[in-house]
């Protein structure tokens, strides 16, 4: 028998492929081709600018390895954080214990 954990996690993995096979289904059955292009002017500002495919692909590769960085520095920072309150806490304890 599998524990609670276990069971909410296995919950959360088919919820996940169940929403993928609907979402892959209604994009394929009901939106057209070319439907980013009308909903985002993002698409159609990069669309239009005057450059290679490459250099707008290198681009983006770029700012999401810096996006990328910026989480791990900032996940760095908060373990770091999180580091030293618990030796904080270890102090205050030897100290209540006394």
């Amino acid at each position: 028998m599998r524990g609670p954990k276990e069971r909410v996690v296995l919950a959360l993995v088919l919820v996940d492929i169940l929403l993928q096979v609907v979402d892959g289904a209604m994009t394929y059955v009901f939106l057209r081709p070319g439907w980013a292009e009308e909903l985002n002017p993002l698409v159609r500002a990069v669309g239009r600018l005057p450059v290679k495919i490459r250099t707008k692909l290198l681009v983006a590769f770029a700012a999401i390895a810096a996006l990328l960085v910026g989480v791990a520095i900032l996940g760095l920072v908060v373990l770091g954080q999180s580091n030293s309150r618990v030796g904080a806490l270890g102090t205050l304890q030897l100290r209540a214990a006394a």
